[in-house]
């Protein structure tokens, strides 16, 4: 039994050509060092035998430019990984121990929402809420909040700060904001994803998109072809770590999935993006305050790894 079926079409914009950078046995190597390593020691849980055969392949889109791995895990797989071998319990306390350290980073996404709603207090939706933490936040701005969580694990029934849906019932909801931090790398169908997402959006609502950073890394894998997680990486390989991260967001990618979904792009003003900045306190908060921005405007405007898209009226 293969817990893997091949992606024979890019799953962002359904282009059949590709180019394969990287084809590496699952069940050898440094990629089941990895899955040892990561599953297996840190997580908890790790069977062998679900990769056995298997082959870990990276494929550029011609047309869209996205790297993705070509052997996609099935649902039966994906659960495995997320719902078994990753302890929950170890994974919460985890999440506990670093509770409060995103706070300055939503609360700045927060302060660019106000801007953009001109104060107005929003129906927002988390779609891969994890812990909820986006969604605490949300509510200490006065937003009502809706999540939802692929791990059944995180699947609160009962909230008072927010209330979680099920996938089917997301489509009776219209949103004013929908929020995916560290979502659209996981999926493996990002295209019905955003379309689905796009169709519980008001008319114009916003949807974020934050996904790893992937351009300098697609550079980078085409220049030197050694493959290395270790954290000290001269090819940085987060953004597509083995049956986690399936899809790279290095191109044109995220705007054709976006448009085809009936969204158009929302590029926010620079003087928002330094403006709702909360620490000037040092020399060096200063320089990343204004630097960061510059950067995302000036260089990686149209393929940042975090997008802004609104739906027409």
């Amino acid at each position: 039994m293969s817990f893997f079926t091949t992606r024979q079409r890019c799953p962002a914009c359904d282009c059949p050509e590709r180019s394969v950078f990287l084809d590496l046995p699952y069940d050898s190597g440094q990629v089941y060092e990895h899955l040892v390593d990561k599953y297996q020691k840190r997580m908890g849980k790790f069977e062998p035998a679900c990769v056995q055969g298997e082959r870990y392949m990276i494929a550029e889109c011609k047309s869209c430019d996205l790297l993705y791995q070509v052997q996609l895990p099935t649902a039966e797989m994906l659960t495995k990984v997320y719902s078994e071998w990753i302890d929950y319990d170890a994974a919460r306390r985890r999440d506990e121990e670093k509770r409060g350290g995103k706070i300055n980073q939503y609360n700045y996404e927060f302060a660019l929402l106000n801007k953009w709603a001109k104060g107005k207090k929003l129906k927002v939706f988390d779609y891969g809420m994890g812990h909820g933490r986006w969604l605490e936040v949300a509510y200490v701005h006065g937003h009502t909040g809706y999540g939802y969580e692929y791990d059944a694990h995180r699947h609160y029934k009962a909230n008072s700060l927010y209330t979680v849906l099920s996938l089917e019932e997301i489509d009776q909801h219209q949103f004013d904001f929908i929020n995916t931090e560290q979502v659209f790398e996981h999926l493996s169908h990002p295209a019905e994803t955003l379309h689905m997402l796009a169709k519980a959006l008001k008319p114009g609502g916003m949807l974020r998109i934050s996904v790893p950073e992937g351009i300098t890394m697609r550079g980078k894998i085409k220049q030197d072809m050694r493959l290395d997680f270790s954290p000290y990486a001269k090819i940085p390989m987060g953004p597509l770590v083995p049956l986690q991260h399936l899809n790279c967001y290095a191109g044109r990618s995220m705007q054709i999935m976006a448009s085809r979904a009936g969204l158009q792009p929302f590029y926010l003003p620079l003087g928002w993006l330094i403006g709702c900045k909360a620490d000037w306190s040092t020399p060096k908060a200063v320089m990343l305050n204004v630097l960061q921005p510059l950067k995302m405007q000036l260089l990686h405007k149209k393929v940042s790894p975090m997008r802004y898209f609104v739906k027409p009226h």
